[in-house]
């Protein structure tokens, strides 16, 4: 079991913060919450915040300086970031989120950054692709 003590907990949004509280955490989830006894820790605790717009890029558009700036003055700029596997752009991205706290994230991954790695396929090459997966088309009639 553990236990942590804070100062303030914000459990309910339409009341005051609780003062003095003590969580206690048993096999990774909450167990109880009461009043603590004793010396606090001067933190507040509170639920894992909520992040409702994310686009999962491994490289911060502030780093541009696209910082409350329109979307048109700035997006053009995205084609210079380095080609970033998209999987590794979304695990930094997420893990960022993670740190700061949040435990819920929409994604909105609209496409991979930086130039194209590879060539998109022909309908052709993926007809082809899907038969030889499947076997020949006159293997099913």
């Amino acid at each position: 079991m553990r236990t942590i003590t804070c100062d303030y907990l914000l459990a309910d949004p339409d009341a005051p913060p609780a003062r003095a509280q003590q969580i206690a955490i048993v096999d990774g989830r909450i167990a109880s919450v009461g009043n603590a006894t004793g010396a606090v820790d001067p933190i507040m605790a509170l639920p894992a915040l909520v992040n409702a717009h994310d686009h999962g890029r491994a490289i911060r558009t502030s780093s541009i300086g696209a910082g409350g700036k329109p979307l048109e003055s700035w997006l053009h700029y995205l084609a210079l970031f380095p080609s970033i596997d998209p999987y590794l752009a979304a695990a930094v991205a997420l893990s960022r989120t993670a740190l700061g706290g949040v435990g819920t994230v929409m994604m909105h991954y609209t496409r991979a950054q930086g130039s194209p790695t590879c060539r998109p396929r022909s309908p052709r090459w993926r007809a082809r692709r899907a038969t030889s997966a499947c076997g020949s088309a006159s293997r099913w009639r």
